[in-house]
């Protein structure tokens, strides 16, 4: 059972890094627009962040959806997603009502759930990683079902 809640939770969490990616490519200005509004990065590294970020989330989706080098991919999802709650947390503590900008230009507002979401999706991650095999295994082998 425990190796179909893993397969499950391993597949719908790159699913949604891939979802999200996809969605922020449509609009990489307004991603990037987004990315500024935190206030965190200097001015020059904002571009350069919008443009790397959906395609690290791509390859690690894909990683975890094929289940590629599971431990690794599923390590980045999880530094992602910590990353993505502390730079929502920065905002919130700091009064910045900005775009969460988790899945593109929506118009919602990052909240206290935005920050829940993202650590609830990094610790669905760590699960992943503390679950998975530690031994590679080539992508959907019929020799392993996770």
């Amino acid at each position: 059972m425990r190796d179909r809640i893993r397969i499950l939770v391993r597949v719908g969490l790159g699913a949604l890094l891939v979802w999200a990616a996809v969605a922020k490519l449509r609009d990489p200005h307004a991603f990037a627009q987004d990315i500024a509004n935190y206030r965190i990065l200097p001015a020059s590294l904002v571009a350069p962040v919008a443009a790397t970020l959906p395609g690290v989330e791509i390859v690690v989706g894909l990683a975890l959806v094929l289940a590629a080098w599971r431990r690794a991919a599923a390590a980045a999802a999880f530094w992602l997603l910590v990353l993505f709650a502390l730079a929502v947390g920065a905002a919130l503590v700091r009064g910045i009502n900005i775009e969460c900008g988790c899945f593109g230009a929506t118009g919602r507002p990052a909240t206290w759930w935005t920050f829940a979401r993202d650590l609830g999706l990094s610790a669905a991650a760590l699960f992943v990683f503390a679950t998975s095999p530690e031994r590679p295994v080539a992508p959907l082998s019929s020799a392993d079902p996770t």
